[in-house]
């Protein structure tokens, strides 16, 4: 009986981590019965479970904040619903913590099974960008009931087809971090190539915020790693990691650079950028352009997001009322757009108020000084936070149920490694 269930719990998992980039509906079924599982085991089971792990939780601090702020929301319905989209948050730390033994020594399998989902979900969606139009025509037919809606391709990157295409641009650039710290950790020559083929789809998706912070995640990795491997060097113990971290910056800033004159995805995405910010400052776009300035919408998206923070710096609105004042920002700003959530700093700040964030950030810091004390998940650990740092600048990434389930996973499994 112990080993079936065993077994359905890691069939679970397994089923949760392939489908982040393939079906929100496996995972959020997947979701469902491990806690069912989990509460069985706790109540009914009396498993001992390890109380020196609550560790694993720290993903479950932006969560409890949320918690916090509705004590003094007014919109209780909304307060509710930010709370389930937010569920992920602590849900699945909870259940990496409640059957964290089941686990052992399976994770970097759980790992495998997102990089192949990951690949798989790119490899459609680059066969649907080709497809001749009468094909995609067809497709668009709603009785095949595929996962996600299927758009004209081409609009600034490849259209994904199973999820969003900026989630699926982030959950490439988790999979490059973790193929790196699996190639290097066995290795292995394919986990190495991995990341090369990884990058590329990155760059041909066409979401800079995934783009940018596996930019700035690929330095921190790399850097860590070699100063690991080379550590018995002289000039890298006196130095700890300021040579390698100085000479990959250059590299990976310098294929930025690169990328962005040369590659013609990436090269018409940040000109697009750069046109719209021209036509913003000059005042020479016609006001129904704005709906397609991505660019603009995201400067405008700060701007009222900081007037909003400003009204409310010490607490914040409460997460069940930031909708509704900040759409009386947009109201007074003359633009005539929809409401975007374009920073997970400005959410975070403008609803809960400055000494919550505080407190979030000082988690983060506690779960770097965790990872600092195992030399194992150390690159990995620290390139995962960086990561999710930079591409919370550009989008509130955790109000998108795939982004939230990730973060929350791969965070939990990497803290549950911490000895």
């Amino acid at each position: 009986m112990e080993k079936h269930k065993k077994r359905i719990i890691l069939i679970l998992f397994g089923l949760l981590a392939i489908g982040l980039a393939i079906s929100k509906a496996i995972c959020s079924l997947a979701e469902v019965c491990l806690f069912i599982i989990a509460i069985f085991e706790i109540a009914y089971v009396k498993k001992e479970l390890n109380k020196s792990k609550f560790y694993l939780f720290i993903p479950s601090v932006l969560f409890i904040i949320y918690a916090l702020s509705g004590l003094y929301s007014l919109n209780y319905n909304s307060f509710f619903i930010q709370l389930k989209v937010h569920s992920p948050l602590i849900i699945i730390p909870f259940l990496v913590w409640a059957l964290n033994d089941y686990l052992e020594k399976k994770k970097e399998k759980l790992i495998i099974l997102f990089i192949i989902g990951t690949i798989f979900s790119f490899s459609c969606t680059v066969i649907y960008t080709y497809l001749p139009i009468n094909w995609i025509e067809r497709l668009n037919n709603p009785k095949l009931f595929l996962p996600h809606t299927l758009n004209s391709p081409g609009l600034f990157g490849m259209t994904s087809i199973f999820i969003d295409r900026i989630q699926l641009s982030n959950l490439i650039g988790i999979s490059t971090l973790f193929s790196i710290y699996l190639g290097f950790k066995r290795k292995n020559y394919f986990f190495l190539f991995l990341p090369i083929i990884l990058f590329v789809s990155s760059l041909l998706l066409g979401g800079r915020g995934g783009q940018i912070a596996l930019f700035v995640a690929l330095i921190f990795i790399l850097s860590i790693i070699i100063t690991q491997k080379l550590k018995h060097y002289w000039i890298i113990q006196k130095t700890y990691f300021l040579i390698p971290l100085t000479l990959i910056s250059i590299i990976i800033t310098l294929l930025f650079l690169f990328s962005i004159k040369n590659v013609p995805f990436i090269k018409e995405r940040y000109s697009q950028h750069n046109y719209e910010i021209k036509m913003f400052e000059t005042k020479q776009y016609k006001p129904e352009d704005l709906i397609n300035f991505t660019s603009v919408r995201r400067i405008i998206s700060w701007e009222n997001g900081i007037e909003l923070i400003k009204k409310h710096p010490i607490f914040g609105t409460g997460i069940g009322d930031y909708e509704e004042e900040l759409k009386k920002e947009y109201d007074t700003d003359n633009y005539n757009l929809p409401i975007n959530h374009h920073s997970q700093y400005l959410f975070i700040i403008g609803s809960a108020g400055i000494f919550l964030f505080i407190t979030y950030l000082v988690s983060l810091l506690y779960a770097s000084s965790l990872f600092f004390k195992q030399k194992e998940i150390l690159p990995i650990g620290i390139a995962f936070l960086m990561f999710y740092l930079v591409a919370f600048i550009p989008d509130a990434v955790l109000l998108r149920q795939v982004d939230c389930m990730s973060y929350s996973l791969f965070f939990s499994l990497l803290l549950s490694k911490i000895k």
